[in-house]
Order: C-alpha cells, then sequence, then structure tokens
C-alpha cells in the first residue's frame, strides 16, 4: 500500500511515505532480532545501524526537496546513505570472518570472483559510459559512481555470505534479493543522476522501497537467526565444488575477456588499463582458488592417513592389552606397541611415580638404562586441587624427568605423556627415538594413555575382586568392546559369544553357540584358519593373529582381523579366547590401492609395471610351450596437436576412445596397456590360433583412423605401430617392449600412419645411433665440433659480404661428418641448445677476428638457428653476451632460419625475432622455397635477406618459369626492403641469370666450397674470388 500511495501521491505524501518505510524496515529488524534471538545478535544491531542511516539520508533528501532552496548534491544525505552502505558491508563481513574460522576460505574466493566481475560489467556498460558524457562535477560524479561501487562491494559480501553458509536459508535469499535490488537501483539512480534525469518519484524509487522491505522480510523469518550461526559440519570445508557453482565462476571469469572481445569488435571505446586491472584480479583470484583447493585435498589426504595410522597402533595396543592379565603384561605390550610409532625408535618406557616422595617406585622398559629410583622434583597433588590443576601437575611432572634423565640433550627425539597426573601414582608414557614420529605424539600417546588406563583399571578390577569369578569380570569388559570375543574349543566349537556379534555379523550369542567355527569360515580359507587354531592350542600364554573371511547373517563376507590367545589351562576360562576385529574397510582400501598402483587413472587399462609383469608370465608360458609372443607398440601421431586445439580435456576423451577401439581390436584374453601419454602396447598371445599380428596392427590402424567425434567436432588421426615377436631364447619382456618401440619409430620415419615389424637390421641401426648420441654428448667435452665457412658476394660488386658458418664434427673414428649425420640427433637429444650456443660463440669470435685483420672487407659471419633455440628464452641473453665479449658490431652478426623454424609456435617466434632485431643483429630466411614458401607472412617477419634455395637453379634444364618465380620472389622482397641471396650457383650461366633477374647476392660452389677457418684469411688476401669470377 505504501509502494502504490508513494507513486499515486505527490509532494510531502511521498516524502512521508519514503520516511515510513524506512523506519518500518529499522523497527522490524530490532523486533525480529529481539523474537528470534539470534546468536551474533550484534551483526543485526549493525545490520540495522546501517539501514538507519540510509533512513537518515532518505529523511535529509526529503527534508531538503520540500523546501524552497532544492536538494543540493552531492549533501549530508550522500554521507548517510554511502556510510549505511559500509555499516552493511561491515556487518556481512563479521559473519564472514566468524566463518572463516572455520576455513571456508574458497566460498569467499568464489564471492570475490563473482563480485569482480559484477563491478566490471557495471563499470563497463554503465559507469563508464555514463560518467563521460555527464555535466556533473567531478566531485558529482564521484559521489554518484560511489553508490554502485559500494553496493557492488555490498554484493560481494552478500554472496561470500550465501556460499559460505552450509545449508541456504530463506532469510539469507531476502538479505541477497534485497542487494541485488539495491545495487541495480544504485546504478540507474546513478546513471539517471549523471545524466541529470533524476526526480522525486522516479521509477527506480521502486528499488529503494523493496530494499526496505526485503530487509524487514529478512529479519522477520524465523531463519534470520540460523544465517550468523555457524552449524555443526562447516569446520570442515568442502574440498568439492557443486558443478552449478563451477559454471557460475566459469561464466563469471570468462565475462571479462567476452565483453571485452565484443566490444572491441564492435569499435566501442576498451580501456586497456581496466581490462588488465580486472583480468589480473580474476586471475590472481582463481589461482588463490586453485591454490586452496590442492591445500585442502593435501591436508584432508593427511589428515586420512593420520588417522588410519593411529587406529592401528591403538587397535594394536588394544589387542596387546585385551589379553593382559597383570599390569606387567600390560606396560610390556604397551612399550612393544609404542615402539612403532617411530622410525629408529631407541627405547620405550613406563614409569610409575611415587606422588608424595616423587620417586620413581617402578617402570618398565626396552632400555639397558634403568632410571627407577630416582627422584623427581615434584610437589605432592592435594586431594581438594581444583581440575584445571592436572594440566600443571603433568607439566611439573615432565619438566623434572626432562632435568632428570637430561632429555633435552640433542642426538634424539623424546616423547612423553602423563597419564594420570591427578593420582597418587602418576604413570608416564615415554618414547625415544632418533628422529621425530610420523604421527602427532601428544594425541596419539594420549590415546594409548585413554587405553592403558582402560586396561589398569580392569587388572584392578581383577586383583580387587580376586575372589570373585574370572568369568564374571570377562563378560563385563566384553560387553563394552566392538570386537566379537569368542571363545572355543580346542575342536573348534563355540562355546561363548560376545554381544558385539549382533551388531558385527547379525548374529545373535544363542545363535552362534555350539556351532562349529568352521561353518563360518569362508571354504577358501578353512584349511589355513584351522591350522592356525591347532597351532595356537599348542602354544599356551602367547597371543596369534591371522586374517580371514567370516560368513555374517545375510551370508555376506567380512575380512576380520583375529587375535587368539591359549587360555586352555586357565580354569576360569578354559578354551581359546578369539577376538574378532573388522577389517573390511581396510582390505577395500588395500585392494583399491593396489589396483591404482597397476592401472591407468585415466583409461583403466594396466599401467607399464603391470604390462611388463604379464609380459614376463607370457613369454615364460610361450617359451614352455614352443609359442611366440607379439608386442605391438601403439603411438597416436601429433597427440599434441590434439591436445593444444581441443585442450587436455579433449585429448583425455581421445585417449580413452582410442583405448577401448584398441581393445575391441584384439582377443579377451590379450592385455592392453597405456604406457604414458600417448603411447599403448597390446600384448598378442598364443600366436599359432591367434591372426596373425601383421593382420592386427592393419586392424589396430585402420580403426584408429574411423573418425572420432570430442566436442560436436569430428576428428581423423592417424597412428604409428611397431611390431615385435618373441624368441625361443629371449626371456626379457623389457627387450621386446623396446623393439617394438624401435619398430613404431620406424614407422613414424616412413611417413607414420602404418605399422612395420621389427627385424636385426633396425636394432643395430638403434644401436649405432645410441652410440652416435654418447659420441655427441663427448664431442662438445672433447672439442671435436669445428666451422667450416661459405662465402655469400655482392652480384654488383663481386665482394665477399657475408660468410655462412657451417658446423662439422671431426669424429674420432668416422672422420668429418656433415650437418645432416648429427644435428637431427643433436635436436632430438636436446643437446642442439648447447651446439647453438657454441656455433655462436666461435662464429662471433672469429668473425671479429678476420674483421679486425683486414679492415677492408667489412663482411659479416651467418650462423644458423635451429626450432629448439629459436624457442630459447635465454637466447636473446645469449646473443647479447657473446657480442658484448667478442666485440663484434650486432650489424655483422645474422641469424639464418629456415620456413619450418619460424612457422613452429609462430607468436614466440615473432617475439624473439624481433627482440633480435632490436639488437641490431640481422635475420634471414635460409632455403626459401622447400618449406611453407608463403610470400604473405614476409611482411610480418622482421627479416633483411631472403635466400632462395639451390633447387630453383638445380635443373639440368633452364626453365622460364623458375626465372619467373625469382624475378617476382625478388620484386617483392625489394617492394619490402628484403634483399635476396640465390643459393646454389655452380656456373657462370646461372650467374649471368641471377644477376639479369635482379638478384643481390649470391653463395654457390662457383665461387667456393665450404672452407675451413684456417683457409678464409689466404682468400681474402689473395682477392680469391675476383680473380676466378667473370663478372658481366
Amino acid at each position: 500500500a505504501a509502494i502504490i500511495g508513494y507513486f499515486t501521491a505527490s509532494g510531502n505524501v511521498q516524502a512521508f511515505l519514503s520516511i515510513l518505510v524506512g523506519a518500518a524496515a529499522v523497527l522490524c529488524v530490532l523486533y525480529g532480532v529481539r523474537r528470534h534471538r539470534p546468536t551474533m545478535a550484534g551483526v543485526w544491531y549493525l545490520l540495522a545501524f546501517g539501514l538507519s542511516l540510509h533512513m537518515l539520508g532518505d529523511v535529509i533528501f526529503n527534508l531538503a526537496s520540500i523546501s524552497t532552496s532544492g536538494v543540493p548534491f552531492p549533501s549530508v544525505r550522500d554521507a548517510f546513505s554511502l556510510s549505511g552502505n559500509l555499516a552493511i558491508v561491515v556487518a556481512c563481513g563479521l559473519v564472514i570472518l566468524d566463518r572463516r574460522s572455520n576455513r571456508d576460505l574458497g566460498s569467499c574466493i568464489d564471492a570475490a570472483i563473482l563480485a569482480s566481475t559484477a563491478t566490471f560489467l557495471a563499470w563497463t556498460f554503465l559507469m563508464q559510459p555514463t560518467a563521460a558524457g555527464s555535466p556533473l562535477t567531478g566531485a558529482q560524479q564521484t559521489v554518484s559512481l560511489a553508490y554502485p561501487a559500494t553496493t557492488a562491494l555490498m554484493f560481494g559480501v552478500g554472496v561470500c555470505l550465501i556460499f559460505t553458509g552450509g545449508r541456504r536459508f530463506p532469510s539469507s535469499f531476502f538479505i541477497i534479493a534485497a542487494i541485488v535490488t539495491l545495487l541495480i537501483g544504485s546504478v540507474v539512480h546513478s546513471e539517471s543522476v549523471l545524466l541529470g534525469e533524476y526526480y522525486r518519484g522516479h521509477p527506480i524509487d521502486l528499488a529503494f522501497m523493496l530494499w526496505y522491505i526485503l530487509w524487514a522480510a529478512a529479519a522477520l523469518h524465523p531463519s534470520m537467526a540460523s544465517v550468523t550461526s555457524v552449524r555443526s559440519g562447516v569446520n570442515t570445508p568442502c574440498i568439492h565444488t557443486s558443478n552449478r557453482r563451477m559454471i557460475l565462476l566459469v561464466a563469471a571469469v570468462l565475462l571479462v575477456p567476452i565483453t571485452t572481445i565484443f566490444r572491441w569488435a564492435a569499435s566501442v571505446e576498451v580501456s586497456g588499463q581496466v581490462f588488465v586491472g580486472f583480468s589480473t584480479l580474476l586471475f590472481l583470484l582463481v589461482f588463490w582458488r586453485m591454490r586452496n583447493s590442492v591445500l585442502l585435498s593435501e591436508r584432508a589426504v593427511a589428515e586420512r592417513q593420520h588417522v588410519l595410522e593411529r587406529e592401528r597402533v591403538l587397535h594394536d595396543v588394544a589387542s596387546g592389552l585385551a589379553v593382559s592379565s597383570t599390569q606387567s603384561e600390560a606396560f610390556n605390550a604397551v612399550t612393544t606397541s609404542l615402539r612403532s610409532i617411530a622410525t629408529d625408535a631407541l627405547c620405550a618406557r613406563i614409569a610409575i611415580i611415587d606422588g608424595d616422595t616423587g620417586t620413581i617406585v617402578s617402570e618398565c622398559t626396552t632400555s639397558a638404562n634403568p632410571m627407577q629410583g630416582r627422584a623427581l622434583r615434584i610437589r605432592p597433588m592435594r586431594p581438594d586441587a581444583a581440575t584445571g590443576a592436572e594440566r600443571g601437575r603433568s607439566h611439573e611432572i615432565i619438566h623434572s624427568l626432562t632435568e632428570a634423565l637430561e632429555l633435552s640433550r640433542p642426538g634424539a627425539y623424546h616423547l612423553l605423556h602423563v597419564v594420570n597426573p591427578a593420582d597418587e601414582t602418576p604413570i608416564v608414557l615415554m618414547l625415544t627415538a632418533r628422529q621425530s614420529p610420523h604421527l602427532e605424539p601428544g594425541d596419539l600417546l594420549q590415546g594409548v594413555g585413554v587405553v592403558l588406563m582402560q586396561a589398569l583399571k580392569r587388572i584392578s578390577l581383577a586383583e580387587e575382586n580376586s575372589r570373585r569369578r574370572n568369568q564374571d569380570v570377562f563378560h563385563s569388559l566384553i560387553r563394552n568392546s566392538s570386537d566379537v570375543t569368542m571363545i572355543i574349543e580346542v575342536d573348534g566349537v563355540i562355546r561363548y559369544v560376545s554381544p558385539a556379534a549382533q551388531t558385527a555379523l547379525g548374529f545373535s550369542p544363542d545363535d552362534l553357540t555350539g556351532t562349529p567355527l568352521r561353518e563360518l569360515i569362508h571354504p577358501d580359507d578353512t584349511i589355513a584358519v584351522e591350522s592356525f587354531i591347532t597351532h595356537t592350542s599348542r602354544a599356551p600364554g602367547h597371543a596369534q593373529t591371522t586374517e580371514f573371511r567370516i560368513k555374517n547373517a545375510q551370508d555376506a563376507w567380512h575380512d576380520v582381523e583375529l587375535v587368539a590367545n591359549n587360555l586352555i589351562d586357565d580354569p576360569d576360562v578354559g578354551g581359546l579366547v578369539l577376538n574378532v576385529h573388522d577389517i573390511s574397510v581396510r582390505k577395500r582400501s588395500e585392494a583399491m590401492l593396489k589396483y591404482q598402483a597397476f592401472h591407468d587413472a585415466l583409461t583403466s587399462l594396466p599401467n607399464r609395471a603391470l604390462f611388463l609383469d604379464r609380459l614376463s608370465q607370457v613369454m615364460k608360458q610361450a617359451n614352455s610351450h614352443g609359442n611366440q609372443v607379439a608386442v605391438l607398440f601403439v603411438d597416436l601421431d601429433r597427440f599434441k596437436f590434439v591436445n593444444d586445439s581441443l585442450g587436455h580435456d579433449g585429448g583425455d576423451a581421445l585417449l580413452i576412445m582410442a583405448s577401448q577401439r584398441i581393445r575391441h581390436c584384439v582377443a579377451n584374453d590379450d592385455t592392453v596397456s597405456r604406457l604414458g601419454g600417448d603411447e599403448f602396447a597390446v600384448i598378442l598371445n598364443s600366436l599359432d590360433t591367434a591372426p596373425q599380428p601383421s593382420a592386427v596392427a592393419d586392424r589396430l590402424v585402420k580403426r584408429l583412423n574411423e573418425p572420432f567425434v570430442i566436442k560436436d567436432q569430428e576428428l581423423v588421426i592417424t597412428v604409428s605401430v611397431g611390431v615385435a615377436l618373441s624368441t625361443p631364447d629371449r626371456e626379457s619382456g623389457e627387450d621386446l617392449l623396446r623393439e617394438a618401440d624401435i619398430a613404431m619409430y620406424q614407422a613414424k620415419s616412413q611417413g607414420r600412419n602404418g605399422f612395420v615389424v621389427f627385424d636385426a637390421e633396425m636394432g643395430l641401426s638403434m644401436d649405432k645411433q645410441v652410440q652416435l648420441e654418447q659420441d655427441l654428448r663427448r664431442a662438445l667435452d672433447n672439442k671435436e665440433f669445428v666451422l667450416h665457412f661459405q662465402p655469400e658476394v655482392d652480384l654488383q660488386s663481386g665482394r665477399v659480404i657475408w660468410f655462412e658458418a657451417l658446423m662439422r664434427w671431426q669424429h674420432p673414428e668416422r672422420g668429418m661428418l656433415p650437418p645432416a649425420e648429427f644435428i637431427p640427433l643433436a635436436e632430438e637429444s636436446g643437446l642442439i641448445l648447447k651446439l647453438g650456443r657454441w656455433a655462436i660463440q666461435e662464429a662471433c669470435q672469429i668473425a671479429q677476428e678476420w674483421r679486425d685483420r683486414f679492415p677492408a672487407y667489412p663482411f659479416g659471419v651467418s650462423v644458423n638457428l635451429s626450432a629448439k633455440q629459436l624457442l630459447d628464452p635465454d637466447l636473446i641473453g645469449e646473443i647479447t653476451s657473446v657480442l658484448q665479449s667478442t666485440g663484434l658490431a650486432p650489424a655483422a652478426l645474422r641469424m639464418e632460419l629456415t620456413e619450418t623454424t619460424l612457422m613452429q609456435e609462430l607468436e614466440v617466434s615473432l617475439n624473439t625475432l624481433k627482440a633480435v632485431r632490436k639488437l641490431g643483429v640481422q635475420l634471414a630466411i635460409d632455403d626459401f622455397g622447400q618449406g611453407y614458401s608463403s610470400l604473405g607472412y614476409l611482411r610480418y617477419f622482421p627479416l633483411d635477406v631472403l635466400k632462395l634455395d639451390r633447387s630453383f637453379l638445380s635443373d639440368s634444364v633452364h626453365s622460364e618459369q623458375d626465372d619467373a618465380i625469382i624475378q617476382t620472389v625478388a620484386a617483392l622482397a625489394h617492394g619490402l626492403g628484403i634483399k635476396v641471396t640465390v643459393e646454389g650457383i655452380e656456373t657462370s650461366d646461372q650467374l649471368r641469370r641471377v644477376s639479369a633477374l635482379a638478384c643481390d647476392h649470391g653463395q654457390g660452389y662457383l665461387f667456393a666450397r665450404p672452407q675451413p677457418q684456417t683457409e678464409i684469411p689466404a682468400m681474402l688476401q689473395q682477392d680469391f674470388l675476383n680473380q676466378r669470377l667473370l663478372w658481366g
């Protein structure tokens, strides 16, 4: 009614109704706090204060609008309203901080991401465009934009409040609806004010009225008390993110670049600073979110392992204490178990101290250095001491023991825990080890102490009631145990079963009494358990442990651990006492870990370890029967392209589908394994009855050539398959797999998308290749590499202007090797970077020596760059360092690259070339015409020289088409400011042709073959080239 009255009335009535709605909202919040009594009432009072500030701002605005002077802008009203926003932000923030103690940091980061994106959108589409065309002053624009800015901040903390609250409450949604309503109202109001279009009764006033009403609804709803309370179960943050939230976060992160791209495409002015700022902020938030998720996962795994290990130790202690009938036996059981807590344990000790005199009156220890009889400096415990005095008493005892035994000396790690500090005879658990235990000492020793105290109380009770029947004590302890305890005769008949059998197995004790134990044991375990029972019956007084499967009332099987103690000679028992502990969960975990250790997580195929184990077994079986085994090594060609184009999830999808197709191409008893990456291996059994390996390999290639549909895209791939067959004298599966690998690489070298069967020559070739790689690794250290130089001539003057440095390997056994025999191997083995650095250093140093000796020849040196060198981030620094150390002018150095090298990682290559060119070093494309031969990319690269491949001149018949191509390329290059060098000039006729085609430089055997370093000075001194060439 107030809203309808507001928009139908005018003047003072509108002002009164606006104030009335605001005041009513404040009173509703106060009433809701009083009625529902939330745990953090102060937060709601702060929210009421923020709303009051908003209401006061409205009062000031309405009073000023009634007066003749009008409403000043900005004014005190704006200060009240903005302060109200901040008060609400602080109130929500206090709740979030309270929940932050519960480590739900991920939800806070999610809210920050959404708030950042909302702020970016508001700024981009509303605030920035409106402010740019507004007639208001700077102060007025600032205040106008402050409203949506503070409201966006309020939106962020509101979303965080929703995300961190565990279960969602209606009051929470009222709050977020109020904030969203205010955000919309603030943005539209700011835009109206900036454009001078706002007036009383403007339609946007509806948003501000709803703002008050939604807050009142949030406070009045009964769930408002739950909004600011921390529920049980929130203490541990959820490490999984729901699909809806993930989609929302991904959309929020992508909105910034998508919005910017569309506005740029629409020729709308885009603020680079705003885009970079928000993108950086979102990147940092996403990185923080990912890091937080990883930490939570690691913490959860560590805590789970800690719990399992603690349960194991406590179970061992409890198992030992369960069969202890004296204090000495209990202490021995605990000291034995304590030594398993830490690796390299030196000793475990239990000391009993006289609380009045401080003397160690008794001890149980595994150490050869007893401390019984030593006196400690402790005060007697008063009977009327407060409960809190126990902690101080415990610290006092530990401190006295540390001093008496000199435990503070380095070299060992000591754990001490006082089990019962308030008793007259405190008991201290001690463990000495060379290094810190892998469990939390306080937590674990405290648990051992609790179990020990329970055992000691049981023993004490038995001793105090020695006249009572021991059977009564036994039953009282068994009733409080979660494990099933049985007493059986020597013949295996159950005489007694604890009540825990009802919970653990579903049998009542009466159902099992008189039943042979073997009827509950799994048939496969019966012989082993009966043998165990027989062995135990012959060893009285000793606890024995085994594991087997036991049947429950529903005929399902449980894995259990059995601790048996022979008490046949005890007149009160007269049988074997069995403690049955359910370990089904542990067994399932072990089975899962074992499966994960031998299977690929993505495809569920056997991994390399399991593959080699099966291959070894299959080969032994085949050799014993005179059969053959085949191994297929399958590699998906250009898998990196799939990952780069479709993303890693697309690559994973391809691997899964490919593994399924491979599985369908072989027999059921054959083994398919994923070795890693995009490599698979197959074991073909029983080749005497199965199809030939070549047929299987061919079927694999054809099947994998069929299109895959990934992300609604059709993808066709090729595969390379290597086949290797076993021989009767071979036992190593590793060797057979290696041969298949060699054959696979041979298939790749033959053009991919096929298969090759391994033969002996491949092995010899691979051995030579391996030996050559080993020699290559030693060659640099042995200084076996040299540089030969081939001159490049100016076709107009005939003078040498460049020398191309060409690498040679002076192999100690194979002689001088050209680059083609070792450069590919160097690139494959990763040695090319080291070789490239040496070549640049050596070429620059030699060239500077020549330039100093022959100043009349201002020539430069040209060095070839490989693709890996071009992608090396240290390349620029290395070139700079070489130029500085040798003194060679940058313009006298030229780096040559092939077209193929340039087109790998195009963007990175372009950036690197620009950086090289910025140093003053010249750049050239070598062998142009062999690779991509795209003239279009010439304008993008900062090139100085284009070297035409020798194939344009090598034809035996002079081709006018070749001349036309040379002339066209030269004209285009000259138009781009690039000089043209023709390679492979061997005859005078070729020289005249290229000179007539307006080419700038020439290189080839007509001028000189590549020469050793020692021959170049003589060539220059004798003016060798000018004497031999006929110009014109």
